[in-house]
């Protein structure tokens, strides 16, 4: 286990589900898309009308502690109570991670 992946495996312990960005059922992922309704920002999300891109932060990563600013996106898990959880802050090496499984080269 590299020291990435240890770090991912402490940043997620207790999670399961775990994916990124936007979420169609997410009252905070509507609210920052100014939906006041979820119904409505699931019928936007479902027809495309959410664009959903990471957004620059100087915020560390919530997956793998890294402190260094980049591109974050939201993310979301279900928790050991069956929870829907929010998340701000997913960096790009956590999402291709999650995604495909690949570990950055340089990380820190």
């Amino acid at each position: 286990m590299s020291a990435y992946t240890a770090a991912v495996a402490r940043g997620l312990r207790g999670l399961k589900a775990v994916s990124t960005g936007a979420c169609p059922g997410c009252q905070d992922c509507a609210d920052a898309w100014g939906y006041n309704n979820l119904d409505a920002f699931r019928d936007a999300w479902e027809s495309g009308a959410v664009h959903d891109e990471a957004s620059f932060s100087w915020s560390g990563c919530d997956i793998c502690g890294s402190s260094l600013g980049g591109d974050m996106e939201p993310w979301h898990a279900i928790d050991a109570n069956g929870e829907l959880c929010h998340f701000a802050h997913a960096c790009v090496d956590c999402i291709l991670y999650l995604a495909n499984g690949d570990e950055p080269d340089d990380w820190r």
